[in-house]
């Protein structure tokens, strides 16, 4: 997916795993040991885990993108200042930063994927 961001285009992915990646697609979308494979990589990881997508309980995960430089109202002020502080306090941009776009995904009811366990008497 591309979202336009002035005059330049930015990609990014949405994994159901949990994560979003921009500027190419995460190739481990589980989980490893430790976080190695995360490294030299740009991803937001707010529900970073293996998640069962195929059951009959399974969620769904969708995403819309706001461009907030054309007034949308989808978004409120205090929630847009809000964002811009978690990315101020995340990271180094100037403290004069100001959000133009903001890609919203909603893991809605996704659960980890539950490990089966068998029992058998002998």
């Amino acid at each position: 997916m591309l979202i336009k961001i002035f005059l330049f285009n930015y990609s990014f992915q949405i994994c159901a795993n949990g994560l979003v990646s921009f500027d190419g697609q995460f190739q481990q979308p589980k989980p490893g040991h430790g976080y190695e494979s995360l490294q030299g990589k740009y991803i937001v990881a707010p529900f970073y885990a293996s998640v069962d997508m195929v059951s009959q309980n399974a969620g769904t995960v969708f995403y819309r993108v706001v461009d907030l430089l054309n007034n949308h109202t989808d978004i409120t002020s205090p929630t847009v200042k809000q964002l811009e502080q978690l990315v101020k306090n995340s990271t180094n941009v100037p403290n004069n930063f100001k959000a133009s776009t903001v890609i919203v995904v909603t893991w809605e009811k996704v659960q980890p994927r539950q490990k089966t366990i068998s029992s058998s008497t002998v």
